[in-house]
């Protein structure tokens, strides 16, 4: 699936998430870059997987085929929305997904 629109729930709720009280309140938070990526999945910390459509690499592609059917929904975005998303410093090609904070309390 891929997400085209700011006005999307998923959207919403990442949005929100920059804020101290949303990640509190929905006991959830987002992390950007492969490394950090692959050890959250390592650690069952993956929630949802987001990734920028088109993006491929094959470290990527690995961590795709392990996640797949598993708890773990991955989403696609279009550049536009994954720019209003995600920080503004970092990596296009970086993909990001959220976690459960659950697991840090």
């Amino acid at each position: 699936m891929i997400i085209t629109s700011v006005n999307n729930d998923r959207i919403k709720n990442l949005v929100r998430l920059k804020e101290k009280k949303y990640r509190d309140k929905m006991g959830l938070f987002f992390i950007e870059g492969l490394d950090i990526i692959s050890e959250a999945y390592k650690c069952g910390l993956l929630k949802e997987l987001y990734i920028l459509d088109g993006y491929r690499e094959e470290a990527l592609a690995e961590i795709l085929k392990r996640v797949n059917g598993e708890k773990c929904d991955i989403f696609q975005m279009a550049i536009y929305i994954y720019d209003y998303v995600t920080s503004k410093d970092f990596n296009k090609k970086i993909q990001w997904c959220i976690s459960n904070a659950d697991t840090y309390a």
